[in-house]
């Protein structure tokens, strides 16, 4: 690849990170403001739109429609062209950590599929027979989407976007761009596509998009600005005017810091003691391949790359809670063998961290005796914490009995 020098980038509103490389990634961080404004309005019009005005429902169901037919088109480009392209660059590359990367970036995508389905639902049920509590629920599924496509975007633009700027240049995006990113959307989708994605743009940002996009794209933006300004009005009222919150969701000076809400942490560490030795308790523990066998919710489980556990391995399992099937990818973030290794889920319906640590129970300990102490974090923001009394009564009764299964799988494989 030839060298060039480092572009630079546009930071906008709400963005992570503006990796610098030859690659002109302002269309892909116009679009990605485009879905944190969109989510920020719909997260301030649910709270202020009598559950009972069906009318008005209707209208944001309809604009929720577009928001994620325009998310989903994107994320289905990137999954067919840019994912694969970057993969096949990096398949003799000896950092595993960019493989986990560009394979978390996929399962996100799934992750926020369901979420879009279940926001669409909540616009429905209030369009048709809006209930007090038909809104609450609708508010805590905004409120989980916006953490989790926010958490998505901003993994993104730190750690993808940042492989992308060492292993493509400017030819492969014009290509992507040509090939995966405007056939995503049809001539008429195009019509709304152009006035929304520069909609709440800073001005100099909003003439450089026109500029590179071409005579074509002005004409489109100067036809359609003005219906579209006034449908945006309609759906969401005085709620399109507040752009300040997503401004200050992030300080563009330090781009990888998290918003300063109020978070509730639910902690626990558990405990249990194993009639097998430290070694033998930290491989079964570690390999995740085996989880669902003492991991009472989860019913499969599985571990990338193939091996034994390292830093940076991709850990997918699936749980079965309160009737709902659940996805989640995790990522190793610390391996320390044989005694210790932390975790963080990178998609999941909470975020959750934690580590397991495997040690003697006491000096005169035989080679047959083994403690593991489990800790687990969920850090709950926004409508979440909510959730924080029902997680405190019942995470450290799952947990426990998780445990004890381990201990009896163990045991009883021994005495065999």
């Amino acid at each position: 690849m030839p060298l060039t020098a480092p572009l630079s980038q546009v930071m906008l509103p709400g963005q992570h990170a503006a990796p610098e490389g030859p690659v002109d990634l302002q269309a892909m961080y116009v679009m990605h403001h485009a879905f944190r404004r969109d989510l920020h309005r719909f997260r301030a019009v649910a709270d202020r739109v009598p559950a009972t005005d069906r009318q008005q429902w209707r209208r944001l169901q309809r604009r929720w429609h577009f928001f994620a037919t325009a998310l989903h088109h994107h994320h289905a480009a990137e999954d067919a062209g840019l994912w694969p392209l970057l993969l096949s660059r990096i398949a003799d590359s000896p950092d595993s950590r960019a493989v986990d990367v560009l394979r978390a970036m996929a399962a996100e995508h799934a992750q926020i599929d369901p979420l879009l389905a279940e926001c669409a639902d909540g616009f429905a049920s209030l369009a048709t027979d809006g209930t007090p509590e038909a809104r609450r629920a609708l508010q805590e599924s905004l409120e989980h989407a916006w953490e989790v496509l926010d958490g998505h975007l901003g993994h993104e633009e730190r750690e993808a976007m940042a492989l992308l700027q060492r292993h493509l240049d400017e030819s492969d995006w014009r290509r992507l761009e040509r090939e995966h990113f405007r056939p995503a959307y049809t001539p008429r989708e195009m019509w709304t596509v152009i006035p929304w994605s520069q909609e709440g743009l800073p001005a100099e940002v909003g003439r450089r998009v026109r500029a590179a996009g071409g005579p074509a794209v002005r004409a489109l933006w100067w036809l359609s600005r003005r219906s579209f300004a006034r449908n945006e009005q309609a759906a969401f009222g005085t709620a399109r005017d507040v752009t300040a919150p997503l401004a200050a969701e992030r300080d563009p000076r330090h781009p990888t810091s998290t918003r300063q809400r109020r978070t509730t942490v639910v902690e626990l560490t558990r405990s249990i003691d194993v009639a097998v030795g430290p070694d033998e308790l930290f491989a079964y523990v570690s390999d995740f391949n085996r989880a669902h066998e003492w991991r009472t919710e989860v019913i499969e489980s599985t571990m990338e790359p193939p091996g034994s556990m390292q830093a940076g391995s991709l850990l997918r399992e699936v749980a079965v809670v309160a009737g709902r099937r659940l996805v989640t990818y995790t990522i190793v973030d610390i391996f320390e063998p044989p005694r210790r290794f932390t975790f963080e889920h990178r998609t999941g319906p909470l975020p959750v961290s934690g580590e397991y640590v495997v040690e003697a129970p006491h000096a005169s300990a035989t080679q047959d005796e083994a403690t593991l102490h489990y800790t687990l974090r969920i850090h709950l923001t926004g409508g979440q914490r909510l959730l924080a009394p029902l997680l405190t009564m019942t995470a450290p009764r799952t947990v426990q009995t998780s445990l004890r299964t381990l201990a009896n799988v163990l045991e009883a494989g021994r005495a065999r």
